[in-house]
């Protein structure tokens, strides 16, 4: 997990020229959700954390994925 969650989206964002909506989600109270977009381009890339359990995660929806989210996805995963 990233020590600063909010400045690795930021990096991640600006990195990978990719628009940052920030928000939260009312299931997991007091987390911060990131949704990620490419400017004309379809797909949304999710980002949440979660304070109060330390959780870091990064979610893909099936009507949500595209061609772009690729090599970011390689990236975060071993």
């Amino acid at each position: 997990m990233p020590s600063n969650p909010a400045a690795w989206v930021s990096e991640l964002a600006q990195e990978h020229q990719l628009i940052a909506l920030e928000s939260s989600l009312a299931k997991f109270p007091g987390s911060t959700h990131w949704h990620l977009r490419r400017a004309g381009s379809t797909g949304t890339l999710e980002v949440t954390w979660w304070p109060r359990t330390d959780e870091f995660w990064v979610s893909v929806h099936s009507n949500r994925q595209a061609d772009w989210m690729q090599p970011i996805l390689a990236k975060l995963t071993p």
